[in-house]
Formats: C-alpha cells, sequence, structure tokens
C-alpha cells in the first residue's frame, strides 16, 4: 500500500478517536435525558474559548488546561440542567427543540459580541514535532491528543459498566420507570448524565483545537458532526460513538487524499445518509423503545 496512503489513513483514526469522545457525550444525553442538544457545539465552542484564553494569560499547557476545564465544565454542565434543561424535559418535543436551537443562538451571539468574528487558534506544545509514517510525517499531537481521548473515553465506559452510578445511568436509559421501582434518583440521574455530558464534548473540544480553529460560528459545524457521528452509530450507543467517529474521520481523510479537502464533507454525509437508508437505526442502534 502506498505509504502516503497509510499516512492518510492513519490520520483519519487519529482524527476519528477525537471526534468519538467528542460526540459521546451527545449519545448519553439521547439515551437519557432524550432532548434535542442543538447547543452541545456550542459548550464545545466555549470551551475551546476557555482553553484559548486560559494559553493567552496564562501561558498554561494545553494539557494541563483540562485540569481546569474538567471541574469548570462540569459546574456548568450542573447549572445549566438545574435552570434550563430541567424545565423543559416535560415540554413538548418541537418547544424542546426551539428552546435548545435558541440557546445555540444566544450563545453563538454572545461569543461574537464578547470576542467579535476574528478566528483564533490555539497552540500545541507539540505541534512541531512529528514522527515518520510510511515515509511521511503526522504531527505528534494529532497522537498524543488521540492517546488521550482513548483514555478518557476507555475511563467513562468502565465508568458507565462498573460503578453504581453507571449502571443506573444505563438502567435509566433503557426504562425510566422500571428505574423509579428500583429505588433510582432519576433527577440525580439527569443531572449527573448532562454534567457528565459536558465534561466530555468540553474535553474533546480542547484535544480537538489545536488541529482545528475557534471562532463564534465552530458550534454549528461541531453540532451536525456529532449528530452524524451519533446517529450514524446508534441513538444511546456508546460502542456506536466510537465507531461512527472512526468512520467519519476515515471517510474525510480518504475523500480529501483521493478528491479533495473541499469534497470530504460531502463524503462523510454521503456515507451517513447510505447506512441510515438501509439501517435507519444506525449500525450499532437498538430497537427504539415504545
Amino acid at each position: 500500500m502506498d505509504g502516503f496512503l497509510v499516512q492518510i489513513l492513519l490520520r483519519g483514526v487519529l482524527i476519528g478517536g477525537i471526534y468519538a469522545l467528542l460526540s459521546v457525550g451527545l449519545t448519553l444525553i439521547f439515551g437519557v435525558l432524550e432532548i434535542p442538544h442543538f447547543a452541545y457545539g456550542d459548550i464545545m465552542m466555549l470551551a475551546m474559548y476557555t482553553c484559548f484564553w486560559l494559553q493567552v494569560f496564562t501561558g498554561i499547557p494545553l494539557f494541563l488546561s483540562i485540569a481546569i476545564i474538567f471541574p469548570l465544565y462540569f459546574v456548568l454542565g450542573s447549572v445549566l440542567q438545574k435552570t434550563i434543561v430541567n424545565r423543559i424535559m416535560d415540554k413538548p418535543e418541537l418547544s424542546k427543540m426551539l428552546f435548545m436551537v435558541g440557546l445555540s443562538l444566544f450563545l453563538q451571539g454572545l461569543a461574537l459580541f464578547l470576542w467579535t468574528a476574528d478566528t483564533r487558534f490555539v497552540k500545541s506544545e507539540l505541534e512541531n514535532m512529528y514522527i515518520d509514517v510510511g515515509g511521511g510525517k503526522i504531527s505528534l499531537t494529532y497522537v498524543v491528543n488521540f492517546i488521550i481521548a482513548m483514555i478518557i473515553f476507555s475511563g467513562f465506559y468502565i465508568w458507565l459498566q462498573k460503578t453504581y452510578m453507571g449502571k443506573a445511568i444505563r438502567a435509566s436509559a433503557q426504562n425510566k420507570e422500571l428505574a423509579l421501582v428500583t429505588g433510582v434518583n432519576i433527577q440525580k440521574i439527569f443531572l449527573t448524565s448532562f454534567s457528565i455530558a459536558t465534561v466530555m464534548s468540553a474535553i474533546g473540544a480542547v484535544l480537538f483545537a489545536p488541529v482545528y480553529y475557534v471562532g463564534p460560528f465552530v458550534g454549528i459545524e461541531l453540532t451536525l458532526k456529532s449528530f452524524m457521528i451519533v446517529v450514524l452509530g446508534g441513538l444511546g450507543s456508546i460502542e456506536g460513538a466510537l465507531l461512527g467517529g472512526l468512520i467519519i474521520g476515515v471517510v474525510e481523510a480518504l475523500s480529501s487524499y483521493l478528491f479533495s479537502s473541499e469534497v470530504k464533507e460531502l463524503s462523510a454525509l454521503i456515507i451517513f445518509l447510505l447506512v441510515l437508508l438501509f439501517r435507519p437505526k444506525g449500525l450499532l442502534g437498538k430497537e427504539v423503545r415504545e
């Protein structure tokens, strides 16, 4: 196989792993809270700005900023769930959808007002370091960020599988009424799920920022990509989020190599539509509960 093609495929896998971490929080929100979180990418946009300004004002290394962003965005997720999300849980689906779209537009407008439309870039301490692959070079930033993303993703998956809270979240996602009967505090589950989902998206955004850009409207692209990955893998499936992220990453990388960078989004969308055409539940999706 052509060495450059190997390099492209590896780069697709590396970015796909970060995509998976970006979207797994949305999977959790879909599975437990069942709300269309159209402001999901805008939360990531705020996390990218947080990382950028931390670098500007403190000079803190990119990876250490995760230690600050983790508790900060857990608190933000908790506040949003208690003050906003919890109030719309019992509203009609259309009302929830319109409200979340409104929240998205508000956050975009706020970012535009505070920081203007100027494009900014987060720096990685590894940006000038490369590894040789197939006769070419891949930035060490991609490799290290992928490893961190997979460690966090694996830790999250183990937490869901092994801890009492994780098991309660999975039980609530499967059947909320039965979970209530068995003594699960469903409101605590909602709060924890939304807070953890916010943290996962924020950390994913920090790892994604050095290979992308920061701007007020980047959230739109991240929301669309996250929805695409979650639906492709299967709503509510953690494994599906990983598979969907890897597929989208590889498809984008291959289409850029075989055609041009301008068609990579279109190629990913075509794959997404084809999968839904032949498997509407997604690749690893389960039957929808009545």
